[in-house]
């Protein structure tokens, strides 16, 4: 193939693969601020539950039901705090395309396409494929840091290769 008409399908091919990025953000983003707003429902509804439910006539019953809305008001407290520092940790990725794999690319190899992001598990793109968005310190992640095209990985005992990346 001629340099021109290669260097043009690989320009191409890497512009689809940018916008692939971008729409996985987009699509990621939007689950977190799902998530922040439904949580944040979720919070001020037991506030709202706890400040107008008075002291009561049954003493220890109504100390056991307080602290047990205290105790689901801290955990949804601390859900919301790791969503939001998942959301801050997203809006902090670089896209730039790498020619190594690093926090923020998108990579496919042998055996799945992984967005090296946040951990949220597989991601349905329009077209039906899916994408593993997964942590830079998750092992696969860590497996596959500064690879290239071509390199080859190991994780739990099955190879895998590095297609492409971006």
């Amino acid at each position: 193939m001629h340099f021109c008409a290669s260097f043009s399908l690989l320009h191409r091919d890497k512009k689809i693969f940018m916008n692939r990025k971008s729409t996985l953000l987009a699509n990621m983003l939007s689950q977190l601020e799902s998530a922040l707003t439904s949580l944040s429902k979720d919070i001020q509804s037991l506030r709202d539950s706890r400040a107008s439910d008075g002291k009561s006539t049954a003493g220890d019953k109504h100390e056991t039901a307080r602290a047990m809305v205290d105790q689901e008001l801290k955990q949804l407290e601390n859900q919301q705090a790791k969503t939001a520092k998942m959301r801050a940790d997203l809006l902090s990725l670089s896209l730039a395309p790498s020619a190594r794999v690093q926090a923020g690319s998108l990579v496919e190899t042998a055996r799945g396409t992984f967005f090296l992001s946040v951990s949220l598990g597989k991601i349905n793109e329009s077209d039906g494929r899916g994408v593993f968005a997964v942590s830079p310190i998750s092992p696969i992640a860590q497996a596959m840091l500064s690879l290239q095209v071509g390199d080859a990985f190991e994780i739990n005992g099955v190879a895998n290769e590095v297609k492409a990346v971006s």
